[in-house]
């Protein structure tokens, strides 16, 4: 294990160019008109004006202002963590996304730092380090907002990978420390990693019942950091990293009218006939990095419309964050 942490910091500089299941029915049903508008607000975050991706994903008729737009140095390579605020007074409603990873040695840091839960969260379990630490330099834009602006409007949390695992924060302190009641509370990501262990996962279900982790086929990195398999299930093991809330898989494209399945079977949040049962685990970067038919992030800095892609440079840095961490549990 530590020669390939000494492999993995050595590649990165080289490279750095750059219980039971719960069903859900009525009000916390699956809508995927929502998770591909939260899509586009996932990857509006990617954006130095998401403002422009409202403008084209929501109906005539909705109005929504980009209230906050904000970066915030999160950790000590100086590495931003990055969100919006936008409010729409008509749908009385706030939307706050989060960006996903921005650089290498972000990256580079995730890697090391969320190796296992280590920081107790709200004390309702233990969340990743590098997570509860970019969540405590983006909370108090969040928290003002939700106490001065929006006369108790609902909330929809959002974001993709990295911004995935900030969103399941924001939106479980949201509750637990009384900004909004539970039923006021949505959570949609995309491609998010585990945050926490099986505590987290459980009071996470708890507080914020409408909460959908959506996965496109291979998607390699809601398989990290892995979880403790026993006999090829995640178990409830304690330290261990296990995900909240019900995944909803799309097995094959993520095409308008594409097949998904929600994933209610058991463990709990943890479907053993979902994307973790996997053949072979032949799990994919490429399918991390397009939602919906979207590159995410090039999506959101073109302002929502599909436009040139531009080769990603941090492919192979992701690559070798998600091999130490694939690994990390399965060498103990």
């Amino acid at each position: 294990m530590a020669s390939l942490t000494v492999l993995f910091l050595i590649l990165s500089v080289v490279t750095s160019s750059y219980g039971a299941a719960i069903r859900y029915t009525g009000a916390n049903q699956y809508d995927e008109t929502l998770a591909r508008r939260m899509l586009d607000m996932s990857a509006a975050a990617y954006s130095q004006s998401p403002q422009n991706c409202f403008n084209q994903t929501f109906p005539v008729g909705q109005t929504w202002q980009v209230r906050n737009d904000f970066n915030t140095r999160c950790d000590f390579i100086k590495d931003f963590c990055s969100a919006f605020i936008a409010v729409s007074d008509d749908q009385r409603e706030i939307v706050i996304a989060f960006r996903g990873t921005n650089t290498n040695g972000q990256l580079l840091l995730e890697g090391l730092e969320s190796l296992a839960p280590e920081i107790l969260f709200n004390n309702m379990g233990h969340v990743m380090k590098y997570f509860y630490d970019g969540f405590l330099k983006v909370w108090p834009e969040i928290s003002e907002a939700l106490t001065t602006n929006d006369n108790n409007y609902n909330v929809i949390f959002t974001g993709h990978s990295l911004g995935g695992a900030l969103a399941s924060l924001a939106a479980a302190q949201t509750v637990a420390q009384g900004y909004r009641l539970s039923e006021q509370v949505k959570l949609i990501t995309f491609g998010q990693p585990r945050v926490g262990d099986h505590s987290y996962a459980m009071a996470h279900d708890r507080y914020v019942p409408y909460s959908y982790r959506v996965v496109h086929k291979a998607d390699l990195v809601p398989h990290l950091p892995s979880c403790s398999e026993i006999n090829n299930e995640c178990a409830n093991k304690d330290s261990a990293p296990y995900h909240h809330g019900t995944e909803v898989w799309y097995t094959d494209g993520m095409a308008p009218d594409a097949h998904y399945e929600l994933c209610t079977d058991g463990p709990t949040d943890e479907d053993r006939y979902c994307s973790n049962d996997m053949a072979d685990k032949d799990y994919s970067i490429t399918d991390h990095l397009h939602y919906f038919e979207h590159m995410v992030s090039h999506y959101g800095e073109n302002g929502c419309v599909d436009g040139a892609i531009v080769s990603c440079a941090c492919s192979f840095s992701l690559v070798l964050f998600c091999l130490i961490l694939l690994v990390s549990y399965r060498n103990e």
